[in-house]
């Protein structure tokens, strides 16, 4: 909080996100067991499983990568499952908004067109 009055106002936030998503993953293949066994994310729950260390959701994203390129649900289970990692995105972003005092300021943020930040960037 120290930083914002003097002017800093860029966070990271990647690690957050990925130990939130990471975490609600792990939480709903414990609270619905039979998932594990799911012809669609059960190979999400084997590489969870495989690889306890790992934090990084990428790591456990190869069964449904189909999904997370495109953003097709092919069934309720894939849904369920990318409605976990939507959950854990907006959990972690949504607290660090809150406690960098960022809530409500979408308003007045500058809206530019692609083109406008094309040309910014060249400048």
């Amino acid at each position: 909080m120290a930083a914002i009055p003097c002017g800093i106002r860029k966070i990271n936030v990647d690690t957050d996100i990925r130990l939130a998503v990471t975490r609600n993953m792990k939480e709903l293949f414990a609270q619905r067991p039979e998932l594990r066994k799911s012809p669609s994310i059960g190979g999400v729950y084997a590489l969870l499983e495989e690889k306890k260390s790992a934090f990084d959701p990428r790591v456990f994203f190869p069964p449904i990568m189909d999904t997370v390129l495109t953003g097709t649900l092919p069934d309720d289970d894939v849904a369920l499952l990318m409605g976990r990692v939507e959950a854990g995105v907006k959990e972690a972003v949504g607290s660090l908004i809150v406690h960098f005092g960022s809530y409500g300021r979408a308003p007045l943020v500058e809206q530019k067109s692609l083109e406008d930040m094309i040309a910014f960037y060249k400048q």
